[in-house]
C-alpha cells in the first residue's frame, strides 16, 4: 500500500492533494471509497493500482510523490 498524497482531512474541501489543490481525477478500485472514517487514499498492487480510502494513521509501505517537471519528460516538451 502506497499513500499517493490525496486526503480528505478537511471534509468541507473534499479530496485534496497534500499541496491543497483539488483532485480532478479519481481511479477508485471497485467498491471504493469505502468509509467516511477513511481520509487518505492509497494504491494497492493487488487491485492493479486502484485507489482505496484508508485511515491516515495506517502503516503504509511508502508514499508516491509529485515531482515538478516530470510530466514534461513524458510529453516530450
Amino acid at each position: 500500500m502506497f499513500w499517493i498524497g490525496l486526503n480528505e482531512l478537511d471534509e468541507s474541501s473534499g479530496w485534496t492533494w497534500s499541496d491543497g489543490s483539488a483532485s480532478a481525477y479519481f481511479n477508485w478500485a471497485e467498491g471504493q471509497p469505502g468509509s467516511d472514517e477513511h481520509d487518505c487514499i492509497i494504491v494497492r498492487r493487488s487491485t492493479k493500482f486502484g485507489w482505496h480510502d484508508r485511515k491516515c494513521w495506517n502503516n503504509f509501505e511508502g508514499s508516491i510523490c509529485k515531482k515538478p517537471g516530470i510530466i514534461d519528460l513524458f510529453l516530450g516538451q
